[in-house]
C-alpha cells in the first residue's frame, strides 16, 4: 500500500485516482499513524515552502519523514513542493527544509542577456533527461518523456550525484533527485498524462 501524505497542500486524491488506474492501493494519510501499513510513501505539495514546512510540523511529519529520509527503510516520493521541502532550505521561506537532500532551492533568475526573458513561473509541458540516478524511476522514460510543470524555485544540489534527471528552461536545472530509497520530482506526474502513469508506476514497483 502507498500512503499519499495529506496535510492540506494540493490535491492529493488526483495522484491517488491515478495510481488506482494502474492498479496499485493508496490511501490518504494524515498523521504518521496513518502509513504505519505502508510500504512506500508520497510527499505531494503545491503552493510556499513555509506553509508547507509548518503544516508537516503540525501533522508531526517533520520528524517522521526526517527518519524515513536517514534510514531509507521505504521508498518516498516528493512531488513539485514536496521535492523541494526535502531540501535543508528555499530563497521563498525562512523555515528549515527536511534536510534529506543537501542544497537549496533558489528562484529562477536570468540574465538581462537573455532574450526573450522566460516567464516565471515557469508553466507547461517540457522535456526531461533522465540521469544516472535516474534509472530505476525514469525505466521506460530515457527517451522524449515530457511532463507538466508549473514552479517559480528550482533545487540545486549539493551532490551532482543525486541529479536524477534535468530539464531546460533558461538553463538546464535540476528537475528530479534521487538518494538511495528517496526521490523527488519537481513535476506533476498526476498532471502528465502517459509519462506521468509510468513514473507513478515505477515507483509504485521500487523494490524497498
Amino acid at each position: 500500500m502507498i500512503a499519499i501524505i495529506d496535510y492540506g497542500m494540493g490535491n492529493p486524491s488526483s495522484i491517488r485516482n491515478m495510481l488506482g488506474r494502474l492498479g496499485h492501493r493508496a490511501e490518504m494519510a494524515r498523521t504518521p499513524a496513518d502509513a504505519t501499513a505502508a510500504d512506500r510513501i508520497i510527499l505531494p505539495g503545491v503552493g510556499a515552502f513555509d506553509e508547507g514546512m509548518s503544516r508537516l510540523g503540525e501533522l508531526g511529519w517533520t520528524d517522521a519523514l526526517r527518519n524515513e529520509g536517514s534510514g531509507a527503510a521505504r521508498p518516498l516520493l516528493g512531488i513539485c513542493l514536496g521535492m523541494q521541502l526535502l531540501f535543508g532550505g528555499s530563497e521563498e521561506g525562512r523555515l528549515p527544509g527536511l534536510g534529506l537532500v543537501a542544497g537549496q532551492v533558489i528562484r529562477f533568475q536570468f540574465p538581462a542577456t537573455h532574450v526573450p526573458t522566460p516567464k516565471i513561473p515557469h508553466m507547461g509541458w517540457r522535456s526531461v533527461r533522465p540521469l544516472a540516478a535516474g534509472t530505476t524511476l525514469f525505466a521506460g522514460l530515457e527517451e522524449q518523456a515530457r511532463f507538466y510543470f508549473v514552479h517559480s524555485y528550482h533545487c540545486q544540489c549539493e551532490n551532482p550525484d543525486e541529479r536524477a534527471a534535468e530539464a531546460d528552461y533558461g538553463f538546464a536545472f535540476t528537475c528530479a533527485v534521487r538518494r538511495g530509497s528517496l526521490h523527488g520530482v519537481q513535476f506533476h506526474p498526476e498532471k502528465s498524462h502517459r509519462y506521468g502513469m509510468k513514473l507513478l508506476d515505477n515507483f509504485a514497483k521500487l523494490t524497498p
